[in-house]
């Protein structure tokens, strides 16, 4: 039984060179076959393994507002170091095991390195000290970061752009849930376990976390498919892995051939890497203002630990909503960059409303809200690159790693600056760069947008004026 899906996918394999694959008509049953065992298993892994990379990556946050603060006695900058040092890690892991994805089956690599991560989350239960707790994050950064890249690139193997952006957005979407998954557990884990075999609330948080995320990993190598053109999932039929190259082929997507030094030249000498830097980086750095909102509240002293742990959990709700609602009318509208930079002026308000600061409770709670509405943006970013450069899967898989490097090379430098520790939750420069680095970014996207639709009308016209002439070509020699 072992070998009976790969005896039966032998005969494709040995023929697929020579099939035009774009010259196939659709087939809307296979279609709809297809997507539906994609989003039953591959949707459902990558939404529970990512909820759980950013319930991981996040709850250090809930733990220091639990007790982990006053317990370690953390009263300098600590909390940021907590968030450089993972994104150290973070940068030094993100382009080393996206070129080891080229290499290596996804379903292999991304869940073994999900339940090692897992491993040092559980640690962090044992942390008596800070430095603990900064080796532990920095270890959790290195094998974190194949994740978000290395989900995003299966994710381009099987869906087609007018499917690609609500897949990515839900993924994104995840990350709203872990952090919601976050704020109740710690709450519940607060209440119930606080002081139990004498440990205290925030280290049973940690514990409960990292033994949810082991088992978690070994889903992996059944559900992660890796590619149409060399896929050995049991839940996928030979058939359905033959419309999947079909779909992909009809896109233009093309299968991954191997890293050589061309690809290098390609991915360094694109534009889309270049032009899509800052934009990316802007909008990640901006998004990571959603979690002072707990900070902000707790400055308050209007709510006790369990609403504070609890209340944010509706910003991540909002996140779902407006990251899935954005990416549906993207999809729908069939482009990216004007919902993109809806939702930097979004951010833009909060931006300017936090930097006067001296505003109404409800004002200032409702621009910290809508930064969580901004998240969105940054998923359809390397949608959209992913797109553009979907003839190439290594350039594909290099741009969105290296794109994912600089914005967390910015996030490691930039919040000693922004948010230091000290001045929290009334950052004396933080929403005020925030604030430029909305109006850059927003600039930067629009430009993108018209360029790329200048670039493609004139594409679209060679190629008409092309057709047409070949056309003319053959009339003329069926004339003599």
């Amino acid at each position: 039984m072992s070998d009976s899906l790969e005896e039966r996918q032998a005969p494709v394999l040995a023929a697929q060179e020579e099939i035009d694959y774009t010259s196939i008509p659709e087939d809307k049953a296979r279609d709809r076959r297809l997507r539906f065992r994609l989003d039953a298993i591959l949707m459902t892994y990558t939404v529970l393994s990512y909820t759980l990379k950013f319930l991981d990556q996040s709850n250090y946050t809930y733990a220091y507002s639990s007790g982990m603060k006053e317990d370690l006695n953390l009263y300098g900058n600590e909390l940021t170091w907590m968030g450089t040092i993972f994104s150290i890690g973070y940068i030094l892991g993100t382009i080393p095991t996206q070129l080891l994805l080229t290499y290596i089956r996804p379903s292999y690599f991304l869940g073994t390195v999900e339940m090692i991560w897992g491993v040092f989350v559980l640690a962090m239960a044992a942390a008596k000290h800070v430095n603990t707790i900064y080796a532990m994050r920095f270890l959790i950064g290195l094998f974190e970061a194949s994740s978000y890249p290395g989900l995003i690139a299966v994710l381009a193997s099987w869906y087609t752009p007018r499917e690609l952006g609500k897949r990515v957005a839900i993924l994104q979407s995840a990350s709203a849930l872990g952090a919601m998954w976050a704020g109740y557990l710690q709450a519940a884990v607060f209440a119930g376990l606080n002081g139990a075999h004498g440990l205290a609330g925030w280290k049973w948080g940690f514990v409960v976390n990292g033994a949810i995320t082991i088992p978690v990993g070994l889903f992996a190598f059944w559900c992660i498919p890796d590619s149409p053109h060399n896929s050995r999932a049991r839940w996928l039929t030979a058939e359905d892995i033959e419309y999947a190259k079909i779909r992909m082929a009809r896109v233009g997507r093309a299968p991954a051939k191997g890293l050589s030094k061309a690809t290098l030249r390609r991915v360094f000498g694109s534009w889309h890497l270049y032009s899509f830097a800052l934009p990316y980086a802007f909008w990640v750095i901006n998004g990571q203002a959603i979690g002072f909102l707990i900070l902000w509240l707790k400055s308050t002293k209007r709510y006790s630990i369990v609403k504070i742990n609890l209340i944010p959990t509706g910003g991540y709700a909002l996140e779902i909503v407006t990251a899935i609602g954005f990416a549906a009318l993207s999809d729908y509208l069939g482009m990216r960059w004007p919902v993109i930079v809806l939702t930097g002026v979004i951010g833009l308000f909060s931006a300017i409303v936090l930097t006067v600061w001296d505003v109404s409770f409800g004002l200032h709670f409702a621009a910290h809200l809508l930064i969580f509405s901004t998240i969105g943006g940054s998923a359809l970013i390397l949608t959209w690159v992913s797109e553009l450069v979907g003839d190439d899967a290594e350039a594909r898989i290099l741009i969105v790693a290296i794109l994912n490097t600089l914005a967390y090379v910015f996030n490691a430098a930039l919040p000693f600056a922004m948010y230091p520790a000290k001045q929290a939750p009334h950052y004396k420069w933080g929403y005020q760069i925030s604030t430029a680095f909305w109006i850059a970014g927003i600039l930067i996207i629009t430009g993108i947008g018209i360029y790329e639709r200048k670039t493609r009308g004139k594409a679209q016209s060679k190629t008409v004026e092309d057709a047409l002439g070949e056309s003319a070509s053959i009339e003329s020699e069926e004339k003599k």
